[in-house]
């Protein structure tokens, strides 16, 4: 299997708004296939589609790598079983959709495929309840903290057309300018050719 090509900041497909999904064929299912590995291969926790030039609602995540780091997860009910999450990763997420988002928030470091070599601090809500469909278009209900809480907000932001850098302060954004400006050229002149 080969890895897809991930599209990097400046694309103007990552600020683009993506479709409901209603085919849970095949196509699908080798789709999704090849956006799990390719988020093994880049070595991310999370992938989603706009950011392999699809505009489908999709977005795969594995937090396993982190999930005993300085953000565990202490929530994690799918269809309202407590389950451990690394039991649960991969997880493959259609057409999510938020229930409810906690007013508690917290602040944390991310960084994205998408946009290679820039971290920032982000704040976010703690703990989530989405919906979704999986690969057969099953509904699922997922609430979750920590780390798989902020990979899931971040992927859906994708298929929101949102990237993180969007929350920062102009101040915050000011400080990685120079590579910002560096890869919307580099993706500007992969567009010509």
């Amino acid at each position: 299997m080969m890895a897809l090509k991930v599209i990097e900041y400046g694309n103007p497909i990552l600020k683009k708004l993506s479709k409901k999904v209603t085919n849970f064929d095949r196509e699908l299912q080798s789709f999704i296939h090849s956006l799990l590995y390719t988020m093994k291969v880049e070595e991310g926790i999370g992938l989603a589609a706009p950011q392999v030039g699809d505009l489908r609602k999709v977005c795969v995540v594995d937090v396993t790598p982190c999930l005993h780091g300085e953000m565990p997860v202490k929530t994690c009910k799918l269809d309202s079983r407590n389950i451990p999450a690394d039991i649960i990763m991969p997880l493959t997420m259609i057409n999510p959709t938020y229930q409810s988002k906690s007013k508690h928030t917290v602040r944390y470091e991310e960084g994205c495929l998408s946009i290679p070599g820039v971290n920032a601090t982000v704040e976010r809500p703690v703990l989530i309840t989405v919906s979704y469909q999986d690969s057969s278009g099953n509904n699922h209900q997922i609430e979750c903290d920590g780390i798989l809480s902020r990979c899931i907000q971040h992927e859906i932001d994708h298929l929101d057309g949102k990237l993180f850098i969007e929350y920062l302060t102009s101040r915050e954004l000011e400080k990685h300018r120079t590579k910002l400006k560096k890869l919307r050229r580099a993706s500007r002149d992969k567009s010509k050719n």
